[in-house]
């Protein structure tokens, strides 16, 4: 069984490893806590004596190869850029409203009792929770309306911020996160591991992963190919229109719901027509494919290849 060292030597010193945290999430939710979150992001050894070397965080590392049939096959993916059921252009908040697109979103869901909190989780070691209106807020400010591809973290997060999902005082819980952190969460539940078991749905942004962390530079997901819902901005909209497209069908029940309580309203005027969404879905197509390309000519200048990484 391959341990958090073996990780360290196949993904981190192959400069694979993306800061998603999520091996350092499952051992902490998991009640091991061996593994944490440096200043830099990136997982560490914390109390290394509390390992015993069960081998799930390298299992749920998005960077390997491990479980992507399954979770493929769990999220009814298809040719790139996975499963899309529904795109929708969403206009700019109105006068004197701060709050974007995908925080009018989470608020409604909130309001509506279909979430009982948010989880934003950032590359580069960012994580905060919101389990009222105003910590909701707080918590998605960080994200730019054109989605994650050029995030800058500077509030490095604290993993014990967590606790209300790990205790179940939260258990309907929006995780926000980028490409890498929706693939990790999916192989989460696949393996049942904690706490993927308190996610009700997963929103995915888009992430160019330009000038960003090292190891994005070998991530082939642009769009969040396993999320419920994916968001952010392509190119050719207007400030402040951004794109949801709907992976899954809680995610399209969602998408639905709030549109039709008015919180999401697409640009006025109809905004570039009614060949809007497919000319976004177009767009998204087009930048996933070149992502792609781009991590498959990077993954064959490693020098290293004794790591298995899908495309």
């Amino acid at each position: 069984m391959k341990s958090f060292f073996d990780l360290v030597q196949s993904v981190q010193k192959n400069g694979l490893c993306c800061n998603c945290m999520g091996c350092a999430v499952f051992c902490r939710a998991a009640g091991f806590n061996a593994l944490g979150i440096n200043s830099e992001g990136k997982p560490v050894y914390e109390k290394m004596e509390n390992c015993f070397e069960c081998g799930l965080c390298h299992a749920v590392c998005p960077a390997l190869g491990e479980f992507d049939g399954d979770i493929k096959a769990q999220a009814g993916w298809t040719a790139p850029p996975g499963r899309i059921l529904e795109a929708v252009i969403v206009g700019a908040a109105g006068p004197g409203e701060a709050p974007g697109a995908l925080a009018r979103l989470l608020i409604q869901l909130f309001d509506s009792r279909r979430i009982d909190g948010v989880v934003v989780t950032l590359p580069g070691g960012h994580v905060s929770l919101g389990a009222s209106r105003e910590k909701i807020l707080a918590a998605v400010r960080p994200i730019p309306e054109d989605g994650a591809g050029r995030i800058r973290v500077e509030e490095k997060g604290n993993l014990d911020v967590l606790q209300p999902i790990v205790a179940g005082a939260l258990t309907r819980v929006a995780l926000v996160g980028a490409p890498c952190q929706i693939r990790a969460l999916r192989k989460m539940q696949v393996l049942n591991l904690a706490p993927s078991h308190a996610i009700e749905i997963c929103f995915g942004l888009f992430c160019s992963g330009e000038k960003y962390l090292a190891g994005c530079r070998y991530c082939s997901d642009f769009s969040s190919e396993f999320a419920d819902i994916s968001w952010g901005r392509v190119e050719g909209l207007q400030t402040g229109e951004s794109t949801f497209i709907a992976r899954t069908d809680a995610g399209q029940a969602m998408l639905t719901d709030c549109l039709a309580a008015g919180e999401l309203v697409p640009p006025e005027g109809g905004g570039h027509g009614r060949e809007a969404p497919a000319m976004a879905v177009k767009t998204v197509k087009s930048v996933s494919a070149r992502k792609k390309a781009r991590a498959l000519r990077n993954l064959r200048s490693l020098k290293t290849r004794s790591v298995k990484v899908n495309i």
